[in-house]
């Protein structure tokens, strides 16, 4: 993500879901474009002062985060295989091919 994608609000509530590291890297992105603004300077400073002390408490919600993605793409893949059995026999070539 570029600048032009994040806005304080957009990466405040980063912060609040919990993604420390998303949010942190919204902060600095913000900070180029603003570099005088405080609330970001203070904003930065919180979440790496968040990230530093809790980083033995981090780890786990991250492995959890990859564990939950990776069963979320088991169903999508599970289901892409049941759209697939439901499809006439013709287009079952062309529905599991990506374009390019």
């Amino acid at each position: 993500m570029t600048n032009q994608y994040y806005t304080f609000e957009l990466v405040s509530l980063y912060e609040r879901q919990g993604k420390y590291q998303t949010a942190l890297t919204g902060y600095q992105a913000l900070l180029k474009d603003q570099p005088n603004d405080r609330n970001l300077i203070d904003s930065i400073e919180r979440v790496t002062r968040f990230l530093q002390e809790n980083q033995d408490e981090i780890a786990p919600k991250k492995l959890f985060n990859l564990f939950e993605q990776w069963i979320q793409l088991l169903l999508i893949e599970k289901r892409k295989d049941a759209l697939m059995n439901i499809l006439p026999e013709k287009n079952r070539g062309r529905a599991g091919k990506s374009p390019g």
